[in-house]
């Protein structure tokens, strides 16, 4: 079984590439002329207690990103949503004031919204045949 920690995925990215993605992503966002706030947010959202400023952004980009890396139709979000499984820094959620305990109605509002953006973007596709 591969080893696909944070800090592991980390290194195999910095050997192979050079860079991380999130380092990648934050000198996207320099380069583009967004704000620093952003570009931290980005760069540190792997890690977000590691932050030098800006920790409640970087923490929001992380729930953000192991949220939707980890949504699946007809898995059950109690059953796949815990610390270990998503790969959630609970730190993140301690930055953010929040607790795992609120996962599940955040997924179960994540797919309602996701569905009404599909049949705004693509009616026909949610209709059953």
């Amino acid at each position: 079984m591969s080893d696909r920690s944070e800090e592991s995925i980390n290194q195999a990215e910095k050997y192979v590439f050079g860079f991380t993605h999130a380092e990648l992503g934050a000198e996207l966002l320099r380069n583009w002329g967004l704000p620093e706030r952003l570009q931290i947010a980005v760069a540190h959202y792997r890690t977000p207690n590691q932050a030098p400023k800006y920790r409640k952004s970087a923490a929001l980009v992380h729930v953000a990103s192991a949220l939707a890396a980890n949504m699946e139709p007809g898995v059950k979000v109690n059953e796949r949503f815990n610390e270990e499984q998503a790969g959630f820094d609970k730190g993140a959620w301690d930055i953010l004031g929040l607790s795992l305990e609120t996962i599940p109605t955040i997924v179960q509002d994540a797919w309602i919204q996701a569905f009404e953006i599909l049949d705004v973007v693509k009616p026909s596709s949610l209709s059953i045949h």
